[in-house]
């Protein structure tokens, strides 16, 4: 019985490093393109605050979380109509979406400039 090394068919390489790219060669998708800046202040990336440590118990995302799902499970349970717990699940999954994914982004951005001492909304260039 031929072994993988003895069926003929060779396994793909990498082209930059020689390294086996495995059985999904054609399918792996491409590194993300890094600019330098941003590259450099990875060390300072962790010394960032978190947004979470200035909100309150009721704004943590174990609350928004459990809240969403009570909101659409009592949406549910209490009318049972399908286009309101899905008009229901759809607010909430927009509530979610703002403030588990897109403020804090922003949040971190806008942390990122500040630091690097870029103007801010207010037109300063005041770092923290």
């Amino acid at each position: 019985m031929a072994g993988p090394e003895q069926s003929g068919a060779a396994e793909p390489r990498s082209p930059d490093t020689g390294a086996s790219t495995g059985s999904l060669a054609g399918s792996s998708t491409p590194e993300p393109v890094v600019a330098k800046s941003d590259s450099a202040n990875n060390a300072t990336d962790a010394a960032l605050p978190s947004l979470w440590e200035h909100k309150p118990w009721w704004c943590q995302p174990w609350s928004i979380l459990s809240t969403g799902m009570v909101v659409v499970a009592l949406s549910w349970l209490g009318l049972h109509r399908w286009w309101l717990s899905a008009f229901t699940a759809a607010a909430v999954a927009t509530w979610w979406w703002l403030f588990l994914w897109a403020v804090p982004i922003a949040y971190r951005q806008q942390m990122l400039l500040d630091r690097q001492g870029f103007p801010g909304p207010d037109g300063t260039t005041e770092t923290r």
